[in-house]
């Protein structure tokens, strides 16, 4: 199942005006159906600088991208998740300066 992603202050967070979903095991969980894939690149093509796609890919490379919401797929690996999320003090990803 999925569950919202919360930062530290238990508030649900988005990123590009998506919200955020992880798999998760505990009953604690949000039942989204998660269909109509869409491309990442496609969606943020005119958000990132030219030339930093890729390295905006790389930095998402555990995220899926559906109409509805974000699914991160491996959370304990996205430094991206855990700077969002506030976990672990993680510092804020250069890849974000990419964006517009």
């Amino acid at each position: 199942m999925y569950k919202q992603a919360q930062n530290g202050r238990k508030s649900a967070i988005s990123f590009k005006e998506k919200s955020i979903y992880y798999l998760f095991d505990i009953n604690d969980t949000v039942n989204i159906d998660f269909k109509n894939p869409l491309s990442k690149e496609e969606y943020l093509k005119d958000m990132v600088k030219e030339g930093k796609m890729d390295n905006v890919l790389n930095l998402m490379e555990n995220w899926e991208l559906y109409e509805n919401g974000w699914v991160v797929t491996n959370h304990n690996n996205s430094q991206l998740f855990n700077y969002l999320t506030q976990i672990f003090r993680t510092s804020r990803p250069k890849e974000l300066d990419y964006f517009k």
